[in-house]
Order: C-alpha cells, then sequence, then structure tokens
C-alpha cells in the first residue's frame, strides 16, 4: 500500500483556489533541439523555489504542462498558440494533471519557501512510463517579515 499511496501519483482536475502557491517550471525542453541521449539520460535534477501564497497545508505537487506551439525557423507560425493543462476553472483537458502527495502534508504559512528538486527518468520496465525522483524542503520566513498581521 505504501508503493500505491505514497510513491505514485493521482490523476486530478484541480482548480486555482486548490493551489496555494504559483505554478513554476521545474523542467523546460526545446523541441527543435534536444537530443534523444539527453532525454534518455538527464543529467541532474530540475531546481526551482516557490513563494507559498497562502498558509494552509501543502499536500502535495501537481504536476502538468504547457506546450506552445510556435513553428520552425523556417515556418514561423503566424500567431503563437499555448496548449496548457494547468489548474482551471474553464474547461479541462484530457491529460488533467499528476497530484504527487505528501504525506503527511507540510504545515505552510503564506511567504514561506518550497525549494523542489526532481529529476524525472523513464521507468525501466516501461519506457512509456516516468519514474521521478524528488526531494523537497520547507524553508520558514521569519515571523517579522510578513508584515501582513498573519502569524
Amino acid at each position: 500500500q505504501r508503493k500505491y499511496y505514497l510513491e505514485t501519483s493521482s490523476f486530478i482536475n484541480l482548480t486555482p483556489k486548490q493551489i496555494v502557491a504559483p505554478g513554476r517550471p521545474i523542467l523546460e525542453i526545446d523541441l527543435h533541439t534536444v537530443s534523444l541521449e539527453e532525454l534518455k539520460n538527464p543529467s541532474a535534477p530540475s531546481k526551482c523555489s516557490i513563494g507559498i501564497s497562502k498558509t494552509g497545508p501543502v499536500e502535495g505537487f501537481t504536476g502538468y504542462f504547457d506546450n506552445w506551439f510556435r513553428g520552425s525557423a523556417e515556418n514561423k507560425a503566424e500567431e503563437e498558440v499555448k496548449l496548457t493543462t494547468a489548474p482551471t476553472t474553464g474547461a479541462h483537458t484530457h491529460w488533467g494533471q499528476q497530484l504527487f502527495g505528501f504525506y503527511p502534508p507540510l504545515d505552510a504559512q503564506k511567504g514561506d519557501t518550497l525549494e523542489c528538486e526532481v529529476l524525472i527518468k523513464r521507468q525501466q520496465k516501461n519506457h512509456r512510463l516516468l519514474h521521478l525522483v524528488t526531494h523537497f524542503r520547507l524553508l520558514r520566513q521569519p515571523a517579522s517579515a510578513s508584515g501582513d498581521g498573519e502569524p
């Protein structure tokens, strides 16, 4: 059960009010320049810091993608089109998001920072599936620095 509930993700359709921090890119890939070897064997984890925008439990992180259709150097698109699978109040795509839960949830305050390291690799048994190696650390903001009257 640990592997199923704590070491896998869940398909979900989130809305913006369920989110405690703005989305940040963890991995950006330029499909015009990336090599197959780079995709098969990532060299290092991707890192980011995310500012917590509201007090409450951080129950996990969600993965989704944005894709920009810009054309190519030889054939530029007349108008750039963005496909996003981000949490929305509008129509959801069939991709939704993947939720990676924290147990127990992190008790965060507005102004705290969540530091993230994520290494995304292909699974050995099924190359269509991904394996994530993650590390998260919640950094507390000093109480006097918030300035908004919250503890």
